[in-house]
């Protein structure tokens, strides 16, 4: 059989405010519920983090949206050429008019995380399909979970909660009957990437075709890439056309690369995180950055940078996502 196993970051991608053409893929995941493998574990990650995950995209929206409030000196202005003072006087009433917008926002904003909170929201009953498919773990699968967090073997981190160790081992106990096998994780425990294509950790790859020795793996962190894969195999009614995935695809691969600011994949909410910069180096302005995330970096791999909301500029923390 064939068979999607997709990481707990893909599906909050769906709960990403800053990525709607991505929520074109969901009715692609939800149509192929009987061709996922999806666990209790993977559902407790997302219902975990979904709420928050919504809550920092709209706040990076709203921060992006909004202007810094900027009056010209006026006293300049020439004899009989009141330039400045207009300017000011429309600056004030686009800083008035934005204001107001996110003030009518606020309600409805709230109205949209209760519903996220209770689960209530568009994209969580469309995903009850495949909550529905949800397996519980064995005490064998914990067992084996709880050693390989203890050995540090991937996937997961040995200073989070098990999670990840726990989804892959039932996974494991499926693997003889599963043919083709398509992962997809924006996590680097599962894969390095060179020249774009995507390695399995050699650990991940023994545990599969040790337990299946033809079994065809297949990785991917793009999600409209995994499913025009799939799609080759088996057939997805609801797919988007071509040109609609060629679209999400390049805005996935932007996000990966922090292109498009569009980060919350990969949001730092660990308490270790090293803290942001109080004054921006390039620009100067105070309390200027957002929140952290893992973006492409000058040392090689993914780091944990601060963006500067005022001039974008990339505060590299050297921090490496591992």
């Amino acid at each position: 059989m064939n068979i999607l196993y997709i990481d707990a970051n893909i599906y909050l991608g769906f709960y990403n405010s800053n990525r709607p053409e991505y929520k074109k893929l969901l009715g692609s995941v939800i149509e192929l519920a009987d061709k996922i493998f999806f666990t209790q574990q993977l559902a407790f990650e997302i219902d975990r983090n979904k709420l928050n995950i919504f809550r920092l995209s709209i706040d990076n929206y709203i921060k992006q949206v909004s202007l810094t409030a900027t009056i010209l000196p006026e006293h300049l202005d020439e004899d009989g050429s009141p330039k400045f003072t207009d300017w000011n006087k429309a600056r004030k009433e686009l800083e008035k008019q934005i204001s107001d917008s996110n003030k009518e926002l606020s309600p409805i904003l709230n109205d949209v995380l209760n519903d996220i909170a209770i689960s209530q929201d568009k994209v969580s009953k469309e995903l009850s399909a495949i909550y529905a498919t949800a397996q519980s773990p064995s005490g064998k699968d914990l067992e084996n979970a709880r050693l390989r967090k203890e050995i540090g073997n991937p996937p997961g981190k040995r200073a989070d909660p098990l999670g990840d160790q726990l989804s892959w081992e039932q996974l494991l106990t499926i693997v003889p009957d599963i043919s083709q096998l398509w992962i997809v994780s924006t996590d680097r425990d599962y894969f390095t990437e060179h020249k774009k294509t995507l390695y399995l950790n050699p650990v991940l790859y023994q545990d599969l075709v040790r337990q299946n020795p033809r079994i065809i793996i297949k990785t991917f962190n793009i999600l409209s890439e995994a499913l025009r894969d799939f799609n080759n195999e088996v057939k997805i009614a609801s797919i988007p056309s071509k040109e609609e995935l060629d679209l999400i695809s390049e805005t996935e691969a932007q996000d990966l690369t922090g292109l498009t600011g569009s980060t919350a994949s990969f949001m730092y909410s660990g308490s270790f995180a090293p803290s942001k910069p109080n004054i921006c180096p390039k620009c100067a302005m105070a309390n200027s950055f957002l929140e952290g995330a893992y973006l492409r970096s000058q040392y090689g791999g993914l780091t944990l940078q601060y963006i500067c909301k005022n001039c974008g500029f990339h505060a590299d923390t050297g921090d490496s996502f591992d």
